[in-house]
């Protein structure tokens, strides 16, 4: 048994349990972390894309207010308002985000940077997760100094509006602008780069630490994999050892239980037969005239008969499971079957039974008492529920399935068994679907039995009224 468990003083039964929640944990937590890295370069992704709008916005913005400078268009001062507009909007996202404010906000200031508004959750979300890890704060503080030299790139174009507007621009405040516009471009170009550089390296970091995150998680599965299969072998080898003990003694109970039940059933027969002389003696002695009388006397002789069916089949029940490999032989099934007729001729062998044969399988390896046991339940069932509106028809035959196994099919045209209704309870024991006829309700059991103990099945199709087909698969 695993020592980290035995000194967690984890109990037996609870520690499979334990390492596999343990694995499910590690499992799910793999996934988060597999889902942040992809989500973090996804994020980071779209970072960089937004840079480089708002650097492409920010030299368009420069370069038409230059133009406006030298050639004092107005088309060029509402192009330079429109460019500069891209990175406003970023800086009024990063502001917003900052102070927290409603999320609505936040996506417009970054749709106005010309953001893909596909990446809006991503942007929102990476500087959600880490804008307070220091890995994080310098490229946002480069942002916001380059979000104050665009500041001072408005204040400037305000100034050269407005001295345009007035007529008082000179050639001197014409290059004194123009020097300051010049240095603050470079200024931002410095930045732009440097911001692209630390989005790169925190993408690296990132990596790094959900890489090491991974490593740590997925080498705690494999420990605790370790741990669960030797804690699965440990307990297989405990519970082989129980289960060994426990069929020891199932064994010897059953032998108990099947010696008790063979006994009893053996010592009911004598009073039984007693009992059943009696009323037959009283039957040929009392002048009974009374119809109620003679209706319970047979009566009585039903339940008899019921009663003796009933023990004979437990009998041949434990007969049959007591049979070792001594009794498996070669057998015909033609025989079997004639033998079977013969021992209940007055019965099976009647004018109002037709009994048809086709055997294209004549032998079969197979023990001969339960042979014997399915094919009487099977003539017995047919005989016992036929129609009384139609002469009993049997068709008995055997063949080979396409998996090439021996099935042997019993078809008649008897009453027939509602099988959306009984279905389930078809093979249960003492169950009976027709209560005009007595019986044990244990043929089909039995048969059943038989047939799994020795690897077989059996399967059934039936119409109310028109028939059954029961095929035994050996």
């Amino acid at each position: 048994m695993p020592k980290i468990l035995q000194k967690m003083r984890v109990p037996t039964r609870y520690r499979g349990p334990v390492l596999v929640i343990t694995v499910f944990i590690s499992a799910l937590l793999l996934v988060a972390v597999n889902y942040v890295t992809i989500k973090s370069t996804s994020a980071v992704r779209a970072y960089i894309h937004g840079e480089s709008h708002y650097s492409k916005g920010q030299k368009d913005a420069t370069q038409y207010l230059m133009l406006y400078l030298v050639e004092q268009n107005e088309e060029h001062y509402k192009a330079f308002k429109k460019y500069i507009s891209i990175p406003v909007g970023d800086s009024l996202a990063r502001v917003a985000m900052v102070n927290k404010a409603d999320m609505e906000i936040v996506e417009r200031g970054f749709l106005k940077g010309q953001n893909h508004p596909n990446d809006l959750k991503e942007l929102i979300w990476l500087y959600e997760r880490f804008g307070d890890f220091w890995f994080f704060r310098e490229p946002i503080d480069i942002w916001e100094e380059g979000d104050r030299h665009i500041g001072e790139i408005i204040t400037l174009s305000d100034e050269i509006h407005a001295a345009i507007q007035n007529g008082t621009l000179s050639e001197s405040d014409r290059n004194r602008f123009m020097t300051e516009i010049t240095t603050i471009t470079s200024e931002l170009t410095v930045l732009e780069r440097a911001f692209s550089d630390q989005m790169g390296k925190l993408s690296r970091n990132i990596s790094r630490i959900l890489l090491v995150i991974n490593t740590i998680v997925i080498l705690c599965i494999m420990g605790v994999a370790v741990l669960l299969v030797t804690a699965t072998f440990t307990a297989l080898q405990e519970s082989r050892r129980e289960l060994k003990t426990i069929n020891l003694g199932l064994i010897e109970t059953n032998k108990q239980l099947d010696s008790f039940i063979y006994a009893s059933s053996h010592d009911l027969k004598s009073p039984i037969s007693n009992l059943e002389g009696l009323l037959r003696i009283f039957s040929i002695r009392a002048e009974i005239k009374d119809p109620d009388q003679k209706l319970l006397l047979d009566k009585m002789k039903l339940s008899i008969d019921h009663l003796k069916e009933t023990i004979n089949n437990i009998e041949n029940l434990i007969r049959i499971d007591r049979s070792s490999e001594d009794d498996v032989t070669e057998n015909d099934f033609e025989q079997a079957l004639n033998h079977i007729l013969e021992q209940n001729e007055m019965s099976f062998l009647t004018d109002h039974n037709e009994i048809r044969t086709d055997f294209k399988v004549k032998k079969i390896t197979y023990s001969k008492l339960a042979l014997k046991s399915i094919m009487y339940n099977m003539v017995s069932n047919a005989v016992k529920y036929q129609s009384p509106k139609r002469k009993l028809q049997l068709s008995v035959s055997t063949y080979y399935t396409a998996k090439k196994r021996i099935c042997m099919e019993f078809s008649d045209n008897g009453l027939g068994i509602d099988l959306e209704k009984h279905s389930k309870q078809l093979f249960s024991m003492f169950k009976r679907f027709h209560a005009h006829e007595s019986g044990s309700g244990l043929g089909l059991y039995s048969v059943k039995q038989v047939l799994e103990k020795n690897g077989g099945e059996i399967q059934v199709e039936s119409e109310v009224d028109k028939g059954t087909t029961f095929r035994i698969i050996f």
